[in-house]
């Protein structure tokens, strides 16, 4: 007797979804990159460390990898496969930009952050190495998903006091391309309709305090995009600034 097939996923490929990225002031290079792609229910960001190697590859890398482990599996699968297959991406990845990094130099390092936004049916997976963020949106209250990889955040984490040294605070703990083994950070919660997701790096972040992030969502995505570019100029960044956001549909 043929097994009936399972069902088929409810992917958000009608999601309104919009992203951008802006190299900051007076950079040479943009070390963020992005992805939005309902088709495949992933949305990304990358933040090439800055002051490092090749910031812009890795980051491009790692979205590149994102993107072609998905295509390839087909978007069909449940979330806990295509969370298995994009953790496989990453790892491959890091090894990879360690592989790169090691061609150049002992010291050299070529590394990024990772947030992904990982969408099957009505469950969202949040994955993430760094200090790029997700938050959502949902009934005008913002909810931040993630946890920062740094210094900072990990000494509250563990209770001890503030490191000394502001600048140092600011390390990354984790992130693609740092360590031999990679460590990744992954939270999955149910999704409604009229959710907002907002997946950026710490240009966005950093430079507007939590209200005005809640208060630059509008219906249409595009919009919110560009009114947290232009509030995040505003608001002094000088880094590369990225975000990506996208809108449950029922």
């Amino acid at each position: 007797m043929t097994s009936p097939e399972p069902p088929a996923l409810s992917l958000p490929s009608l999601w309104p979804s919009a992203g951008l990225t802006r190299q900051g002031v007076g950079r040479s290079v943009n070390e963020d990159a992005i992805l939005s792609r309902p088709d495949l229910g992933l949305w990304a960001v990358a933040d090439g460390i800055g002051g490092q190697a090749a910031g812009d590859v890795a980051s491009r890398a790692v979205i590149g990898a994102l993107a072609g482990a998905l295509e390839s599996a087909g978007p069909q699968q449940s979330l806990d496969a295509a969370a298995a297959v994009v953790r496989g991406a990453l790892t491959t990845v890091n090894r990879e930009l360690l592989d790169k990094a090691a061609q150049l130099g002992t010291r050299s390092v070529i590394a990024t952050t990772i947030a992904m936004l990982l969408v099957r049916g009505d469950e969202a997976l949040c994955l993430w190495a760094g200090d790029s963020r997700i938050y959502l949106l949902r009934d005008v209250h913002l909810y931040r998903l993630t946890r920062d990889h740094t210094v900072a955040a990990d000494r509250m984490m563990a209770g001890l006091p503030p490191s000394p040294d502001p600048r140092a605070a600011q390390s990354l703990t984790r992130a693609v391309g740092a360590r031999d083994a990679l460590t990744l950070d992954l939270a999955v919660l149910g999704t409604r309709p009229g959710d907002l997701f907002l997946v950026c790096t710490d240009g966005v972040w950093q430079a507007i305090p939590p209200e005005g992030l809640a208060g630059s969502f509008e219906a249409d995505p595009d919009a919110t995009v560009r009114l947290l570019a232009e509030r995040a100029l505003a608001g002094g960044t000088r880094d590369d600034l990225s975000a990506v956001v996208t809108r449950v549909c029922p």
